[in-house]
């Protein structure tokens, strides 16, 4: 807890202000930091086992004011720290991006600070001669630990700079979703609602694609209460694959997942045939198409 007396000069506070405030160093778990107030640092937050529930946790104070800080070292492009940064800058994030890099540090100090501890005097071939030592002794580190760099991470099939340099904003995107309790309303009703989605959602973004095109798909099942995505991909004349459009449907019952499926590669041109999963509720769907009048257009794998 902090002297008081420290920050009445700094600060003009009333005597009661001071003795309230203080400084307080919390385990990196959600529960630690909920139902407090005030001035929060997230440190390192790159190295945070669930830095999602941090933040939720912490957000709440905003709403009395207070102030967050997530500072951190990179910790490779996957890491949630770096998808952070990554939002605030294309603006999907109301944050403040503040990068310090190591030569920054070097301008605004830092090495004449390391000589005041050693005791040591500052010269200008002393602080490159410092310098190069520093950027040595991490090595091949050096771009993510003291550049601000993130580096690419071991494992991940697509790393997050590959996505974002696919990602499209032209793509455009059908959505359907429901509340809970439209599981449970009569078939007649839930394969109305499928239908209509259909024809107003679905079939002009299948008529926009180019009529001599070879078509594809891809699906991302789901269950009921999750979000399914189908894309359509079609080829260009130069062999480019394209996304044609995106279908998303959140809290949609398997039947009318399969009714939107059948629309689709009924009416995608070119289409030469699907191959699914014949396991677990996708096995459900590979005999049933042949019922559907889709002929050869379908079958199991």
């Amino acid at each position: 807890r902090m002297d008081p007396r420290l920050i009445e000069r700094a600060v003009p506070l009333s005597p009661e202000q001071a003795e309230a405030i203080g400084i307080a160093a919390l385990p990196s778990t959600p529960r630690s930091i909920r139902s407090k107030q005030g001035r929060v640092i997230i440190d390192e937050a790159a190295f945070h086992d669930d830095l999602g529930e941090m933040i939720a946790a912490i957000m709440a104070m905003l709403i009395w004011g207070g102030r967050v800080h997530i500072i951190s070292t990179h910790y490779g492009v996957d890491n949630p720290f770096n998808e952070i940064v990554l939002e605030t800058r294309a603006g999907r994030k109301d944050y403040s991006l503040r990068q310090i890099a190591f030569q920054d540090a070097i301008a605004d100090g830092l090495y004449s600070r390391v000589c005041l501890r050693q005791g040591v005097p500052e010269t200008p071939e002393g602080r490159e001669t410092w310098r190069e030592e520093v950027y040595d002794f991490y090595g091949t580190d050096a771009d993510q630990e003291l550049d601000c760099i993130p580096a690419r991470s071991g494992g991940a099939y697509l790393p997050t700079a590959i996505i974002e340099m696919r990602t499209s904003r032209e793509t455009r995107v059908a959505r359907w979703a429901e509340e809970e309790e439209f599981t449970y309303r009569p078939e007649h009703i839930r394969d109305a609602r499928a239908r209509e989605f259909c024809e107003e959602e679905i079939r002009p973004l299948i008529e926009a694609v180019p009529k001599d095109a070879r078509s594809y798909f891809g699906m991302d099942f789901a269950y009921e209460r999750h979000l399914s995505a189908i894309a359509p991909i079609h080829m260009t004349d130069t062999l480019t694959r394209l996304v044609s459009f995106l279908a998303e449907m959140r809290k949609i019952p398997f039947e009318q997942q399969k009714q939107v499926l059948f629309f689709l590669i009924d009416r995608l041109p070119g289409f030469p045939g699907a191959g699914r999963w014949t396991r677990g509720e996708m096995a459900n769907t590979s005999p049933k198409p042949r019922r559907k009048g889709m002929g050869s257009r379908a079958f199991a794998r």
